[in-house]
């Protein structure tokens, strides 16, 4: 649990440094290509609409809540239909962060 903290914290802290434009194309890039994320969730018009959208999740939520969704979506909100998506640590950092 200590550990899980510690991740999301560090997640947070991470978030509020402005994102390079070369980490948030990779970003993009990863959501619109390698990610399952955007059949379901909408990100600058384009994906699905069953879900809320990511194009202003970070304006709605923090920084540690979007790192411990993506991480394990049925812990953070029991009973969610979003599945977990296993990635890397440092893939699920950059899409926080661009979030």
């Amino acid at each position: 649990m200590r550990l899980l903290a510690a991740l999301a914290l560090a997640s947070a802290l991470q978030a509020q440094a402005p994102l390079p434009l070369h980490e948030a194309r990779k970003a993009q890039a990863l959501l619109r290509t390698q990610l399952p994320c955007l059949g379901c969730h909408e990100l600058d018009g384009d994906g699905g609409r069953s879900a809320p959208s990511l194009s202003t999740v970070g304006a709605r939520r923090s920084a540690a809540f979007i790192a411990a969704i993506i991480a394990d979506p049925q812990r953070t909100v029991p009973g969610t239909a979003m599945p977990r998506h296993p990635m890397p640590a440092v893939v699920r950092d950059l899409v926080t962060r661009f979030l």
